[in-house]
């Protein structure tokens, strides 16, 4: 019998790919992290910057507070011959504060020795450290994607919930309810409890039909809320970015529903516009520009408690939206973000440091990356809240029943 090399023999040779490839994670509009996303990463497929006003924070400072001059309401006076005394207006003003905390994250690495030697040829080490690619650097940039949706739909991002800053996790000032009539909608109030009331009615008006997840509609609604009742300031180009779910995008990108987006889009005459039916940028619809947006938040509604919970799509493969699913006591609602100017503030008390230090007298290494920085929605208040007081011209939030896909 011929000489065979048996599996599991000493002679029996293996090799092994010394390239480690990178996990594969959906794309981040915000932050630029490369995944699955279809578009390039400095093309359609990025954020424009003007939705994220930035502020350093002076040394010393973990705080900074910009002002609001209203414009003037009275009616004024009218006529000839009367006094303008005694009718005269004062100024007004509304403020924001914009915060910092520490955000931290590490990992370690073998320099030399047995476990340092066999890690030599997939280059584990280079990859850690390199700080526009490694692994530091992609938790970061996903860390920061979460903050900037967080923060435009419950206010700050949840660093800014630790001491010393202790702020209070809220909603957006503008809400928008798919399906619901307006005389239904949220109507904002400073007691968070009653405002949570109001949302969790409009949500249970909502429905789960059909009607209430994205159609192409709805924007003409959206963009009359954004213009005409919600003020939000538009980008330099006069537009609005308005993020798509991904699972709502599924409904809009839908060919055989003769209402969906993309057969409006691809009935038209215009190449180009067809053309956007299979894009994950949508194209415009009036003064919107439609962004689908892989890992959009979520809000959950618990219809036996009305507790309603934000879930975010966080760093690597965590994604706290895959705990909650609709079923007997839940109600899963995509959140749909509207971005004027500045939407999001941005404050930064320490721009990003790598820092190294050794352990077991030199074999092991831990890298850590820090940074002092805060996101939170452009909200302005007065120093007495009230109802009417505060103002939210940058930033709005809708809500769209997430439905079931089916293949």
């Amino acid at each position: 019998m011929s000489y065979r090399i048996d599996n599991g023999d000493a002679l029996l040779q293996e090799t092994w790919d010394a390239m480690l490839r990178d996990e594969s994670q959906e794309q981040d509009i915000y932050t630029g992290l490369t995944g699955t996303y279809s578009e390039d990463e400095r093309g359609q497929g990025q954020m424009a910057d003007g939705i994220i006003q930035r502020v350093t924070l002076k040394p010393g400072a973990t705080e900074h507070t910009m002002g609001l001059l209203l414009d003037l309401t009275g009616a004024g006076v009218i006529g000839a011959g009367k006094t303008l005394r005694g009718s005269l207006e004062s100024a007004d003003t509304r403020f924001f504060t914009a915060y910092a905390n520490d955000v931290r994250h590490g990992v370690e690495n073998e320099l030399f020795g047995l476990y340092a030697h066999r890690n030599i040829p997939y280059r584990i080490l280079e990859k850690t450290m390199n700080k526009s690619n490694g692994l530091l650097a992609k938790w970061r940039k996903a860390r920061r994607g979460r903050y900037i949706r967080q923060s435009a739909h419950q206010g700050y991002s949840d660093n800014l919930v630790e001491t010393p800053t202790s702020r209070t996790l809220r909603w957006n000032r503008h809400i928008l309810v798919k399906n619901v009539a307006q005389a239904t909608q949220p109507v904002y109030d400073s007691t968070l409890a009653t405002y949570e009331s109001e949302i969790v009615t409009a949500l249970s008006s909502a429905g789960v039909s059909t009607a209430a997840s994205l159609d192409a509609g709805f924007f003409t609604v959206l963009n009359y809320y954004i213009t005409n009742l919600w003020k939000i300031e538009p980008m330099d180009n006069g537009k609005y970015i308005v993020t798509i779910p991904a699972r709502q995008a599924v409904y809009l990108k839908d060919l055989s529903d003769t209402s969906s987006l993309s057969r409006i889009q691809a009935g038209t005459f215009s190449e180009k516009i067809a053309g956007l039916t299979f894009q994950q940028v949508l194209g415009e619809i009036g003064n919107l520009i439609l962004v689908v947006d892989d890992r959009a938040p979520i809000l959950a509604w618990n219809t036996s408690s009305n507790v309603l919970t934000a879930a975010y799509r966080d760093v690597g493969s965590t994604d706290d939206r895959d705990d909650y699913s609709n079923d007997g006591t839940t109600r899963v609602f995509d959140a749909i973000i509207v971005h004027g100017k500045a939407s999001i503030t941005e404050a930064v008390a320490m721009a990003p440091r790598y820092d190294t230090q050794l352990e077991d007298i030199g074999r092991v290494e831990e890298v850590g990356m820090s940074e002092t920085v805060g996101f939170q929605v452009t909200e302005y208040d007065a120093d007495t809240a009230t109802d009417s007081t505060r103002i939210g011209q940058n930033c709005g939030i809708a809500y769209a029943y997430s439905g079931s896909i089916t293949p």
